[in-house]
C-alpha cells in the first residue's frame, strides 16, 4: 500500500489532508475528483490507512474498520448502499474511526446516491466516507453540498517521464514519447509501457496511415484487420491515429518538430506527410473525432472503423 510519500504529484491536495490529521479536523466526507489514473485512489488508501492507524492488516485488505465499494458490473447498486448502511451503523472494532471509500463514485445509480444522502445527513462523527470519482457533476448537488471537495488536476509529463525512467528504466526519449501519451495520466502511461499491444498498435498505425495515403487499399484492410485484432480498446487505436496526425500539423503547418509526440517515427511521419495535403489535416481529425463519437454511442467497432478509412480514404 503506497504512503503519501510514494504518490507522483499532488502536494497541495496531500498537504491539505496531512495538516487536517495533524489538527485533528477531518471531514466526515470527501470528494476526491480528477481523470481516471491520476492517483485519486492511492490517495484516499494512504488517506485512510493513516486514519486507521498504519495498521498492518490494512494492506491485507482485512481491516475491520475499513470498507471498500466498487461498481458491481458497470454500476454501484442499491444493495451495496445497503451494506455500506450497515457498516456504518456498527460501532468501530479497533479504533476510534471507520472509513468507508467508495471508488467510480459516478457509477451509483440515482436511486443508490439518494439512499446514501440519508446515511451523509446522519453519519457519525467516527466515519469518514470518501467519493472518488472523475467529476462531481455526475453526482447528486445534495451530495455534492454536503461533501469536502478536492480537485486532482492532470500531473505534468515531466512528472510521469521521471517515474516512467525511475521505475520503468525508460531512455530520456521514450519516457518523453509515453508521457505524452499519457495525457496527465500515470495510469495510462504506464499501461501503454507495458503493453505490448500498444506498442504493436502504435507501430501498426503508422503504417496504416501510409497505406491510406498511398492509395494501397490491400494493405490498407490489413492493417485494420490486425488493429481490430489487438487487445487494445479501439478507441485507444484511434487516439493513436489522431496523434499522428496532430503530429504532422505540427511538422507541416506549425513547423514545430520538437513537439511532436511521436519523435521515435520521425522518419514514417516525413514519409507520410509527403503523401497528404495538409490542408485537410484539419478534416482527418474531425472524421477521427466522430468516429470515437459513434464508439461513446455503442456503434459497432468495426463499422466505426471501415467509416473512418472511408472518410479518410476519400479526403
Amino acid at each position: 500500500m503506497l504512503g503519501f510519500e510514494e504518490i507522483v504529484g499532488h502536494k497541495e491536495q496531500i498537504d491539505f489532508l496531512q495538516q487536517a490529521l495533524k489538527m485533528g479536523k477531518l471531514s466526515h466526507s470527501y470528494i476526491f475528483e480528477g481523470i481516471s489514473g491520476i492517483g485519486k485512489k492511492a490517495i484516499a488508501l494512504a488517506f485512510a490507512k493513516i486514519i486507521l492507524n498504519n495498521e498492518g492488516s490494512f494492506d491485507s485488505g482485512n481491516h475491520p474498520d475499513f470498507m471498500l465499494i466498487e461498481p458491481d458490473g458497470r454500476s454501484i447498486k442499491n444493495e451495496q448502499i445497503e451494506q455500506f448502511q450497515e457498516f456504518v451503523s456498527i460501532k468501530p472494532y479497533r479504533g476510534d474511526s471507520k472509513v468507508i471509500l467508495i471508488d467510480d463514485a459516478s457509477t451509483m445509480t440515482v436511486s443508490a446516491q439518494n439512499r446514501i444522502l440519508k446515511t451523509l445527513e446522519e453519519a457519525p462523527k467516527n466515519v469518514v466516507i470518501i467519493f472518488v470519482c472523475e467529476t462531481v457533476s455526475a453526482l447528486l448537488p445534495t451530495i455534492v453540498s454536503r461533501c469536502q471537495t478536492l480537485s486532482f488536476s492532470r500531473l505534468d509529463n515531466h512528472l510521469i517521464a521521471d517515474y516512467l525512467k525511475n521505475v520503468h528504466e525508460l531512455s530520456e526519449e521514450e519516457a518523453s514519447v509515453y508521457s505524452q501519451f499519457g495525457d496527465g495520466s500515470l495510469k495510462k502511461a504506464v499501461d501503454a509501457v507495458v503493453s505490448e499491444d500498444f506498442k504493436e498498435a502504435r507501430a501498426n498505425t503508422i503504417k496504416l496511415l501510409m497505406a491510406l495515403h498511398k492509395g494501397e487499399r490491400a494493405n490498407v484492410i490489413t492493417w485494420v484487420d490486425v488493429l481490430l485484432k489487438l487487445e487494445l480498446p479501439t478507441a485507444d487505436v484511434f487516439d493513436l491515429m489522431e496523434t499522428c496526425y496532430r503530429d504532422l500539423m505540427l511538422l507541416l503547418v506549425f513547423g514545430l518538430p520538437e513537439r511532436v509526440m511521436n519523435k521515435d517515427y520521425m522518419d514514417e511521419l516525413n514519409v507520410c506527410g509527403q503523401m497528404l495535403q495538409r490542408k485537410k489535416l484539419i478534416k482527418y481529425i474531425e472524421a477521427i473525432e466522430s468516429a470515437k463519437k459513434m464508439l461513446k454511442e455503442n456503434v459497432n467497432e468495426a463499422i466505426a472503423f471501415d467509416g473512418l478509412v472511408i472518410t479518410l480514404q476519400e479526403g
